[in-house]
């Protein structure tokens, strides 16, 4: 689904509310129509899901230059020369299980890889193990000093170096089939963090990386989660922070986290914009760009 039809989905959500159940289904039929001509004449976009798919590829810009690292189905990380092609290490993992993730740590010393239940360090000059994790690591601070894991142990924010708990933000653990993590991220000061929980993740490995989801008519396909890694604890009491369907974004001083492209009621009128959400304060600014009359107007 286009992530034009989930904003259209917004849309009429914020519509809804007020209404009587009585009245739903006339608005629901309205939007049916909507949609048929509004797909003939705009430009389908890729489904937010596909957006957000997983990659096994080195994430540290500087190592690209120098390293490929590539995880494959049947569980093998091949380390090459960027330039060359020439293949410099093959480590193996738990044989026939999808490698999801890779990272090239340490200015290139350190080889990590991810599969959905462990992950494993790797020191590339000698080719020993030097550590290994019981939870799967999805991504790491750009200093590298912090990475966020989930697994057996539930959702975890651990240093690096040291591999030791920084925060346990939820005890939950991870179970195939339920909800998981897309592309969680920390600002740039490193004190806050970003999760997407999608239904439907982790992916078995026989469907990585397209995890199921439920759609348009059941419920969302999950749910928005910032937390201050100061106090381990999730920002309460905001919902429109929580949808997904909305992108978002850290500001580059870690002060703001703004929620772009929502629908939102500004006075009495509906209206497309900016959230602008305090770090700090815990106060919200909507910033509308377009009203509803002007969005049916283009």
């Amino acid at each position: 689904m286009s992530n034009q039809k989930y904003k259209l989905l917004a849309f009429f959500q914020a519509i809804l509310q007020p209404l009587k159940p009585k009245n739903w289904l006339f608005l629901f039929l309205l939007l049916g129509c909507f949609l048929q001509i509004r797909n003939s004449t705009i430009q389908p976009q890729k489904a937010w899901a596909q957006s957000q798919k997983d990659t096994s590829m080195s994430e540290e810009n500087a190592s690209e230059e120098r390293y490929q690292v590539i995880g494959n189905r049947q569980g093998k990380v091949t380390v090459k020369d960027a330039r060359s092609g020439e293949i410099i290490r093959v480590f193996q993992m738990e044989e026939g299980v999808i490698v999801r993730e890779t990272f090239v740590l340490d200015y290139d010393q350190i080889i990590a890889a991810s599969q959905k239940d462990k992950t494993i360090f790797w020191n590339l000059e000698t080719g020993q193990e030097i550590a290994r994790l019981d939870q799967r690591v999805h991504s790491f601070s750009d200093d590298r000093s912090r990475f966020i894991s989930f697994g057996s142990n539930g959702l975890l924010v651990s240093s690096y170096p040291e591999l030791t708990t920084i925060c346990q933000l939820s005890e939950e653990p991870s179970r195939e089939g339920t909800k998981g993590l897309a592309q969680p991220e920390f600002s740039p000061n490193n004190r806050y963090l970003e999760v997407n929980w999608i239904f439907g993740k982790p992916a078995a490995d026989e469907d990585y990386p397209v995890p199921g989801t439920t759609g348009i008519g059941g419920r969302l396909p999950g749910f928005r989660e910032l937390f201050d890694l100061e106090v381990c604890r999730a920002f309460q009491g905001f919902p429109q922070m929580r949808n997904i369907l909305y992108p978002g974004r850290f500001s580059s001083d870690s002060r703001y986290y703004f929620i772009e492209e929502a629908v939102f009621f500004f006075g009495d009128r509906l209206a497309e914009g900016t959230i602008q959400f305090n770090l700090k304060t815990y106060e919200a600014v909507q910033i509308p760009q377009l009203f509803d009359d002007e969005r049916n107007s283009r």
